[in-house]
């Protein structure tokens, strides 16, 4: 209910890494000076808080499929991130998951799938439908070299998300160098 204020949607959903993908979109948009509002599940260490009102421009959210309420969403960009059934016996199955995050990507706009790690012709099945997929930004090596595996895919997600919205892309990845991470719930703080 509270996306539908907003002017563009970025949705982040997966069965993994939601809350560390949105983080790290919505401190990439705000160091960039956009000023987008976000709501996440956790709290990011750059902003104290899982949530903040900039203004009705952007908004950064997770996508629930725990429950499918990720099917209340109409993105402008929606990004799959991966999917296992982890939820599946929450939703009645995992055909029923599945087709939830298909019917995810025909109700955004634009896509961003993130990993390989989706179920055999998943992808096959958005493209069939007509939906528009983002080509990931290609990095030259030398910007990503420090980082490996999913923290590397993760900035790159996140800087598709950027070119989407025509940001400069050196500008945008200098943003995520500075982000901190998310609170996780068994963090022990001293």
């Amino acid at each position: 209910i509270i996306a539908k204020n907003f002017d563009q949607v970025i949705a982040v959903a997966g069965s993994h890494g939601k809350t560390t993908v949105t983080a790290m979109i919505a401190h990439m948009l705000n160091e960039y000076g956009t000023d987008a509002s976000f709501y996440i599940g956790g709290i990011p260490s750059n902003f104290n808080t899982n949530a903040q009102y900039k203004n009705k421009n952007i908004l950064v959210t997770e996508a629930d499929e725990s429950d499918l309420s990720i099917l209340e969403l109409k993105p402008a960009v929606g990004v799959i991130l991966n999917l296992d059934d982890d939820h599946a016996w929450n939703v009645g199955g995992s055909e029923i998951l599945h087709n939830g995050f298909i019917k995810y990507a025909t109700n955004s706009k634009n896509i961003i799938i993130s990993s390989d790690n989706l179920p055999c012709g998943f992808d096959k099945n958005i493209k069939k439908k007509g939906i528009h997929i983002l080509e990931k930004v290609f990095c030259d090596e030398k910007y990503l070299s420090e980082y490996i595996g999913i923290e590397r895919e993760n900035i790159i997600t996140s800087l598709t998300v950027a070119q989407y919205l025509n940001l400069d892309l050196t500008k945008a990845l200098k943003c995520l160098k500075s982000f901190k991470g998310v609170a996780r719930r068994m963090m022990e703080v001293y």
